[in-house]
């Protein structure tokens, strides 16, 4: 069983480079010897960076209980290093914004504070010698061992009907169809018997009969194009010379020696999202005769489809009669095991109810309870010990912990942050990822992909069974609050300053996250103490929440000096009325969450220097008059779900020619507002948003323009084809533009035209092919549905996808 602490440690990879380049420059003279300091950050960053890997490697494994004390001292250490060096970049992004030539305050502190850290790791270094590399520290240690095709299961119980399933596709030859390569996936979290149901497969006689060449080969998270070709190729060929180390000759002759056989190949535990690296592994697969098969057990669905499979079989939990017969099976050696004893079978059966089905959890359980059956001994396993973690702080189903401990280390940040959520929430993916994000959980964008990607990729891989989550339980101790860095609560009605005072021990917070129950009350009040006084005194926030605060209506003026540190803010659904300049200065800030805020009526001047801001949310903000200028500058945006076009002080449409990757869902309010349409092609450049999925556009209600520039405005912001849902709120032409009527709307699933009461003429909505969901309402001036309505429907079938 694993256990141990659960470690939520941001995936900050610095380097020296960074940092040198970004602070030492131009301050020399605030130091007592440059090439030290220089030394130091380097000696910090260095260390920073394996302490995160080492911990997260370590959290939750066999060994844990033994280096707690150790771990505890290097994750804290680790965060006030990261706290450190989160400074020295906020204040070179600070002189990048500004503009300016020396430090807008004296930094010479930052070197004391290097030292004091790089002491704190050398004595954890001298006690446990973690850095020795005779200790295997450097290698990455094996989660568990490689799998062989080899059944040691006396007895399979409740797998019989997907096993024959999956028997029956290996045996078909057009089970593939016109695939190159037929594979079939077993799809499951950690812990439900996907390689067992390989085995049970790959050691049948029919599929032994069948195949001409049989190969096992264990890919596990550690992908290696090398070494499990090679693998494979020792499995099908006899006079394979373990020295071949080229990975241009190793396909080579793998695919000479599948070609024209039919052949079965099963890839277990395979982690690998990069289709690249899995395509150079299949290729030669393709050379094999027709009823070739390959079999992959995954945890991941995207796994899975970038395979290219033909079949898919999400592997479901036990019965509660199959994980009884495999617990009697472990913990007695024989079916049927507890006929004698009905007390002890009673008991057995509440563990078995526990394990929720998963068959690692039934033979681990069974496994230790066969090690006696008195019953007081198995009583204390069914109430209290299996299922509490050594600290006793957390009460986790053991199937949990035991899929916990098979998670990359990457997936164990990630769902230790979900810790901070009552039992039986109902995670929302984006909210989750924005979260991920501002706690540096989430790898930095490439190239290849962005980090909204990598978040949506670590959700789908994580979230496989979402019936589990965590729950925090209230008694901590004086000294676990002020080594607290992430505090989540459940609301109240009202929330006065008293509920907090622990908070004040906390002084390293950085998660302050209130969470509301499921059917709560929609809004609750706090003290003004918290918002104006305790929350200025944690100083190193990320993420900060006020949501559902409805007797929040202003931030200190300050926030934005002292919370430098601040990613995510959340000000949704209070009464908001006027954000202070000083939030200008959150140059790490990534999201900022204004939805529902009524009552806000400006946002700052300045707002272009948040060079950091990825998400902003301003939807029914019905008081705001006006985007800032200068938006464009904010080149990271990915998500801006409403933008009002503003006259001489607010932003113009045109800003939003610069806000490439926008993606979601947009609302532009305020077409009135459009002052130029010459060269409006060149405007807004909405063809070139791909990632765009919802665009509404919106004219001021009151607002009747009669002349031809409505048309000149709409006419301009031509959509991409990728669009998917449009709203068109009074417009005030009497018809519509030209791209109404060609093909830009050709994947438009839902279509709301409304309150445009001067048009009289409607555009041929009847040939939209994916056209699910339409809604027309408040055209005033039509009298009928003429022959432009309908178009040519002897070339179409007039609305051929719609349902409502």
């Amino acid at each position: 069983m694993c256990g141990g602490t659960i470690y939520i440690l941001p995936k900050r990879q610095l380097t020296y480079h960074m940092i040198s380049e970004a602070w030492f420059p131009r301050r020399s003279g605030l130091l007592t010897s440059e090439d030290e300091a220089r030394r130091s950050c380097r000696q910090a960053t260095w260390k920073t960076n394996l302490s995160a890997e080492l911990c997260c490697r370590g959290a939750g494994g066999r060994g844990a209980q033994a280096n707690k004390q150790s771990e505890n001292m290097l994750q804290e250490a680790f965060y006030d290093a990261d706290d450190l060096l989160d400074e020295i970049e906020t204040d070179a992004m600070q002189l990048k914004v500004e503009a300016e030539s020396t430090a807008s305050s004296s930094k010479v502190h930052i070197v004391e504070e290097i030292k004091k850290i790089l002491e704190r790791l050398e004595d954890i270094k001298n006690e446990k010698d973690f850095l020795d590399p005779k200790d295997g520290v450097w290698e990455r240690p094996s989660r568990r061992l490689p799998s062989t095709s080899l059944l040691d299961e006396p007895e399979v119980y409740g797998r019989d009907e997907v096993k024959d399933t999956i028997i029956n596709s290996m045996l078909s030859d057009d089970e593939g169809g016109n695939r190159k390569i037929c594979v079939i996936a077993i799809v499951g979290m950690g812990g439900l018997g996907k390689t067992t149901l390989a085995q049970l497969v790959y050691s049948d006689d029919r599929v032994n009969e069948y195949f001409e060449l049989k190969a096992w080969v264990c890919v596990s998270e550690e992908f290696d194009v090398c070494r499990v070709t090679k693998t494979l190729l020792q499995s099908v060929s006899s006079s394979f010379s373990d020295d071949v180390m080229d990975l241009n000759l190793l396909p080579v002759k793998l695919k000479d020696q599948l070609q024209g056989k039919k052949y079965f190949i099963v890839l277990d535990d395979v982690w690998c999202h990069n289709s690249a690296d899995l395509n150079v592994m299949s290729k030669p697969f393709k050379y094999g005769s027709q009823g070739s098969k390959v079999l992959v057990t995954t945890r991941s669905e995207r796994v899975a489809s970038i395979m290219g499979t033909a079949k898919s079989h999400r592997l479901k939990e036990l019965t509660d009669e199959a994980s009884w017969k495999l617990f009697q099976e472990h913990a007695t050696g024989i079916s049927g095991g507890f006929t004698a004893d009905p007390d002890l079978e009673a008991i057995g059966r509440e563990i078995v109810q526990k394990c929720k089905g998963l068959p690692l959890a039934v033979k681990t359980l069974g496994a230790l309870s066969g090690c006696t059956l008195d019953i007081d001994d198995w009583l204390r396993i069914s109430q209290s010990e299996i299922w509490k973690l050594p600290d006793e702080e957390n009460n986790i189903l053991p199937a949990l912990r035991l899929s916990y401990h098979y998670l990359p280390s990457h997936l164990k940040r990630c769902f230790a942050y979900c810790s901070l959520f009552p039992k039986k929430f109902e995670y929302e993916e984006e909210q989750m990822l924005l979260l991920w994000m501002a706690e540096n959980l989430l790898p930095n964008s490439s190239r290849d992909k962005k980090r909204e990607e990598w978040g949506e990729e670590y959700f789908n891989d994580l979230f496989v069974a979402k019936e589990y989550s965590l729950q925090l339980v209230d008694g901590s101790s004086s000294q676990t609050i002020k080594k607290t860095r992430h505090l989540s609560y459940v609301t109240r009605g009202t929330d006065p300053y008293k509920r907090f005072d622990y908070v004040l021990k906390a002084t390293n917070l950085r998660t302050f996250l209130p969470v509301r129950q499921i059917n709560s009350a929609c809004s609750s009040k706090t003290s003004d103490k918290v918002v104006h006084d305790l929350l200025l005194e944690l100083r190193c926030l990320r993420v900060l929440s006020l949501s559902g605060y409805s007797n929040v209506e202003q931030l200190p003026s300050s926030i934005g000096d002292v919370l430098k540190h601040l990613r995510f803010l959340d000000l949704s659904h209070t009464r908001i009325r006027i954000l202070p300049e000083s939030i200008s200065k959150l140059y790490n800030l990534q999201t900022l969450n204004l939805n529902s805020c009524w009552s806000l009526e400006k946002l700052p001047k300045y707002m272009h220097s948040l060079i950091n801001l990825r998400y902003l949310n301003l939807a029914y903000c019905i008081r705001l008059a006006e985007t800032p200028r200068q938006i464009s500058k904010l080149k990271s945006l990915r998500v801006l779900t409403t933008f009002m076009v503003g006259k001489e002080s607010g932003a113009k449409i045109g800003e939003l020619r610069e806000l490439s990757y926008l993606r979601g869902e947009l609302h532009i309010m305020k077409l009135e507002n459009v002052a130029d349409t010459k060269d409006a092609w060149d405007q807004a450049k909405l063809i070139n948003k791909k990632h765009i999925e919802s665009l509404k556009l919106e004219w001021t209600d009151g607002i009747n323009d009669y002349s031809t520039h409505a048309r000149d405005v709409l006419d301009m912001l031509l959509p991409n084809r990728t669009l998917k849902k449009l709203k068109i709120c009074r417009y005030s032409r009497e018809r519509f533009p030209n791209w109404s009527r060609g093909d830009s709307l050709v994947k438009i699933v839902f279509l709301e035209l409304s309150r445009c009461k001067f048009c009289s003429s409607l555009p041929p909505l009847c040939q939209l092919p994916s056209l699910k969901t339409l809604y027309i309402s408040g055209f005033d001036a039509v009298v009928t549905m003429g022959p432009e309505f309908y178009g040519d429907s002897s070339v179409v079938k007039p609305f051929s996808s719609l349902k409502s």
